[in-house]
């Protein structure tokens, strides 16, 4: 940054030397030779004197004229040829001084070249400063590109609070202890504009702050797109228990409520699949592929159907396992078909359909692993349809249901 502020201060410099040599050149005075000089004639000591005190007569005055000194001061400086040290630098310095003086004695309307030289100025002053301003907001996009991002929203530092016993400690020092930076916010002002600078990856609110804090952070995020994808802790919510969070019902895809503190299991199984996701991502838009590499990842409404999509797709072979509260069931693929199913009740395509109908939950992938024996073969394409069809009849009768309640109302 100091090396370009000096180069544009050198050229500005440059440009107005070269035109003051421009304007001495134009308007000083000859020696007796004819040739050019440097603002005082190659003469005599008296006769400099006498040329710099010549007089310049103003026209259009009341009662005569009058004359009136171009300078008024003189300078004892020794003819070029017997020039000491100190006498070249006397010499330079009223060189100088009277070329300014030829430059500011003509008015500025009968000067295009100063006007040009003025705007010119300007302009690169102006591209300067933009540049200053990129090359910072570059250069803090570029400090922010390899750490996960964690904006805290509380009253005070440690108002949200992760462990158990005697080991809780403040939320955001858990954040900082599993790789994220931490942003902090006293309560939900300018929230907006903040996401937009920083991009968390993970949102924690107090909803002490504001007594509509969970709806207004929910409108806020889904205005932002891709931002209401990413974890949102809502915590202090009260008649929770203390240390295990449950899924919060509203706009969010992926909130959660939390008593006075989560336990730090908890907070490993929310955070996990966000230290597993790439830098090029951005945050809330982790992909199918990023999950099943980092072989687990959360169940979110319909999320498990492109899970086993992606797995059919990729021909994966192993064992899909998939976690509500407790263990729910396990998915064998070979190949991408599935070969076993099973939960503690069930087996087969039954078994398939009621692990889809898991809105909340988690999944875990073991590569390669085979199981005993198969009980199955079943095209993901099939499940899937089957788990359509039903899920629209499911729909036809509630809607049917629904007509008949009216019309008896009705009658």
């Amino acid at each position: 940054m100091g090396a370009c502020l000096k180069q544009h201060c050198f050229i500005f410099v440059f440009a107005i030397s070269a035109y003051l040599n421009g304007v001495t050149a134009q308007t000083a005075p000859r020696d007796p030779a004819g040739k050019e000089g440097y603002g005082f004639s190659r003469s005599t000591h008296s006769e400099e004197i006498a040329q710099v005190h010549k007089p310049v007569s103003l026209s259009g005055t009341h009662n005569g004229t009058f004359a009136k000194t171009s300078m008024q001061e003189t300078w004892n400086a020794p003819s070029p040829s017997h020039q000491t040290p100190a006498g070249f630098l006397t010499n330079h310095k009223s060189r100088l001084i009277h070329r300014l003086s030829l430059l500011f004695s003509e008015p500025i309307s009968d000067m295009p070249t100063v006007r040009v030289c003025g705007i010119a100025f300007v302009v690169a002053l102006l591209i300067l400063l933009a540049l200053i301003r990129f090359r910072g907001k570059r250069k803090l996009n570029r400090g922010l590109k390899d750490e996960k991002r964690a904006i805290i929203i509380g009253p005070e530092q440690d108002s949200m609070q992760c462990g158990e016993g005697d080991e809780a400690k403040p939320l955001s020092r858990c954040f900082r202890e599993a790789g994220f930076g931490t942003y902090e916010m006293p309560d939900l002002k300018g929230l907006a504009g903040y996401l937009s600078s920083v991009s968390p990856h993970l949102l924690a609110v107090d909803v002490r702050v504001d007594g509509h804090a969970v709806s207004k952070v929910e409108r806020v995020l889904r205005r932002k797109g891709p931002l209401s994808n990413i974890p949102v802790l809502f915590c202090n919510v009260e008649g929770l228990p203390a240390t295990t969070p449950r899924p919060a019902v509203g706009l969010l895809r992926n909130a959660w409520h939390i008593g006075a503190r989560i336990n730090n299991a908890e907070l490993r199984e929310i955070i996990a699949p966000l230290m597993s996701t790439g830098d090029s991502q951005r945050p809330g838009t982790t992909t199918l592929q990023t999950a099943v590499n980092a072989l687990q990842g959360r169940i979110i409404d319909d999320s498990l159907q492109e899970v086993l999509s992606f797995m059919e797709m990729g021909g994966k072979t192993g064992c899909l396992l998939v976690e509500t509260s407790q263990p729910y069931g396990m998915l064998y693929f070979d190949r991408g078909v599935i070969i076993n199913a099973a939960t503690k009740t069930t087996t087969g395509m039954k078994a398939a359909l009621e692990m889809l109908e898991i809105r909340r939950g988690i999944f875990r992938f073991a590569p390669e692993k085979k199981p005993a024996e198969s009980n199955c073969t079943i095209a993901v394409a099939a499940v899937l349809l089957e788990f359509a069809k039903r899920a629209d009849e499911a729909a036809q009768k509630k809607q049917k249901r629904r007509s008949t309640e009216v019309l008896r109302r009705d009658g």
